[in-house]
């Protein structure tokens, strides 16, 4: 009797003791998993739960830390897939997009409709955030789009307007019919819950869409150029003044990561006194025949940006240039312009510099920066889809850089979006913004440039119009 009553004794407490551990794990796999979901999204109000878009606030907190560090965004290709990927089963085909309408849209593509808790989710994130529409769904007005709809912290892609129902339909597409969509960008600009506008059409309805946004309160990010006149910039800047409208050009090379970190070493004194700075900007081959005559020509176009780039990392104004150039390719010859430059320049505190042009380039697109100083120098290079190198009796081989210009840049894209929300959000004093004045600065370094081609001398860029408050 008494040892059968010790074995029931002992099974007891056995029993107790594997309950006791069960517990203990329980609660640290809750406190694990709590600590994971804090880490991610502490610095958000709202925690949608239900409906997916977790996702967006998870990449979102990661890039909002890496905007002023100025560190890549990277993700691997598997996440990305599994973060962004398209269900091509529920994407939209193309017909009968409701206008103005989110939830029709997200019926015509598919989608299932959203839970009561779902909706509440997502009326709450979009009260905390700013409403964004797209003018334009070419292939820039893509890039923001998609950004804006899964990428961007404390933005949400609120509508898009194109007048070609065709072009609208790939941006549905792609961002799962979450926009709203307005055929004329008027119509979209009556919206009241919109706050914000990119303007990413072709550059000829520039200011006639930046006059019609700011006259509506409605706050700017435009591709560059605004204009290709001096004019034409002033009177936009005048009125988004007056309107209290901010305006922020896309000048996204100053959002690249290994722009940002040559910047960073600048500006902390490494190298000393700056001297010399080189830009060598080729692209693969050039655009066509129809791009080239409404560009501006190569200094206006691919230029503006290395004008840019010398003005952003010297913290100077281009005081003088002097270009030469040529015509090699038989489009660029017929359009009368050039696609070989080579272009000197010197600041107003006397730095020295050149900048490369080419429209063709037989090893991809190569981007790279080199700034001289009395300490030292930092060099910026290409970046290719990776960094492998391999090493055999027949030499050393690594990736050629990137030959296509949004793939160079994804992380500059998204970068200045969310430069751009920290803008409107006033949080903008880290990340010296490209505005209309650093555009009407650039414009007057290319004419300058052309000046100085065609009268075969060097020409002072005028700064007149070039003085900050």
């Amino acid at each position: 009797m008494d040892r059968k009553v010790l074995s029931i004794f002992f099974a007891v407490r056995l029993f107790f003791s594997f309950h006791f551990l069960l517990q203990i794990f329980s609660v640290n796999c809750f406190l694990s998993h709590a600590n994971h979901r804090w880490r991610y999204t502490s610095s958000f109000a709202d925690v949608p739960r239900k409906n997916g878009l977790l996702k967006k606030y998870f990449i979102a907190t990661e890039t909002k830390k890496n905007i002023v560090s100025g560190k890549p965004f990277s993700i691997s290709s598997a996440r990305r897939q599994r973060f962004y990927a398209k269900d091509k089963k529920n994407s939209n085909d193309g017909k009968n997009i409701e206008k103005g309408n989110r939830s029709g849209n997200r019926k015509k593509a598919g989608l299932k409709s959203k839970s009561a808790g779902e909706k509440g989710d997502e009326e709450r994130f979009y009260r905390n955030s700013v409403k964004v529409g797209v003018i334009g769904c070419g292939r820039i007005g893509q890039i923001h789009s998609q950004n804006l709809a899964f990428r961007i912290p404390g933005a949400v892609l609120h509508a898009i307007s194109d007048p070609f129902e065709n072009m609208s339909k790939n941006v549905l597409e792609a961002t799962n019919g979450i926009p709203r969509y307005y055929e004329d960008y008027q119509d979209m600009l009556d919206d009241p819950e919109l706050d914000a506008v990119v303007v990413a059409s072709p550059t000829a309805f520039h200011v006639e869409q930046i006059l019609a946004c700011a006259k509506k309160k409605k706050h700017i990010f435009c591709e560059k150029p605004i204009s290709n006149s001096n004019e034409e910039i002033a009177l936009c800047n005048k009125i988004c003044d007056e309107n209290k409208v901010k305006l922020m050009l896309g000048f996204q090379r100053r959002f690249d990561p290994n722009f940002v970190e040559v910047k960073r070493t600048i500006d902390g004194g490494t190298l000393g006194d700056i001297r010399t700075i080189r830009i060598v900007s080729r692209d693969p081959s050039p655009p066509p025949v129809d791009y080239l005559k409404m560009s501006g020509g190569i200094m206006l176009d691919q230029a503006s940006h290395d004008f840019d780039m010398v003005r952003f990392l010297t913290g100077r104004e281009i005081e003088e240039v002097v270009m030469f150039g040529d015509a090699k390719e038989d489009v660029t010859k017929e359009v009368k312009d050039l696609d070989t430059c080579v272009t000197m320049i010197k600041t107003d505190n006397g730095i020295i510099g050149s900048i490369e042009n080419s429209r063709r380039c037989s090893f991809g697109y190569d981007q790279r920066v080199e700034v001289f100083g009395s300490l030292g120098s930092v060099i910026g290079e290409n970046r290719a889809s990776t960094s492998v190198i391999t090493s055999n009796k027949d030499g050393i081989t690594t990736n050629k850089p990137y030959n296509f210009f949004l793939d160079r840049y994804y992380d500059a894209y998204q970068n200045a979006m969310v430069a751009f929300i920290e803008y409107l959000r006033g949080n903008e004093k880290e990340l010296k913004l490209p505005l209309a004045l650093d555009g009407e600065a650039s414009l007057l370094a290319g004419k300058a440039a052309y000046l100085s081609y065609e009268t075969n001398r060097p020409v002072r860029v005028s700064s007149t119009s070039l003085s900050r408050s």
